[in-house]
């Protein structure tokens, strides 16, 4: 009789190591799926803030690059109307301030225009 007394203690301290055994693997499985639920949240926030910076970066390029086109179509019509300046006879001089003006704003759109293709390249690449 004391043997089976002593069995059915073994078998009750057993089965109680066997239930706080499963206890604690649940409560391990629902603290790693926590963790599993924190790091998919923390990439998913990662993924929609590089989309966002893509996008940002895709929108500056495009308005360089438009920037760039709208500088280079100034500078042709400059240049054209430069060339009709220097195709007409001597009612302009080179002593002409209009002259000077339009040599000027030649000038300056020519170097804007290098500059934006410049940052165009920059943002394609």
């Amino acid at each position: 009789m004391t043997a089976e007394v002593k069995d059915a203690r073994n078998y009750t301290a057993h089965s109680a190591r066997l239930v706080a055994g499963k206890e604690g693997v649940v409560k391990l499985a629902l603290q790693n799926k926590s963790l599993v639920v924190a790091e998919m949240s923390d990439l998913r926030r990662s993924l929609e803030d590089e989309r966002e910076n893509s996008e940002k970066a895709r929108q500056d390029r495009d308005r360089a690059l438009t920037t760039a086109e709208e500088l280079q179509e100034q500078l042709r019509v400059a240049q054209d109307r430069l060339a009709q300046l220097e195709a007409q006879p001597l009612r302009f001089s080179a002593s002409n301030p209009a002259w000077d003006i339009l040599l000027a704003e030649n000038q300056d759109l020519r170097e804007a225009a290098k500059t934006q293709k410049a940052r165009a390249k920059d943002f394609s690449r």
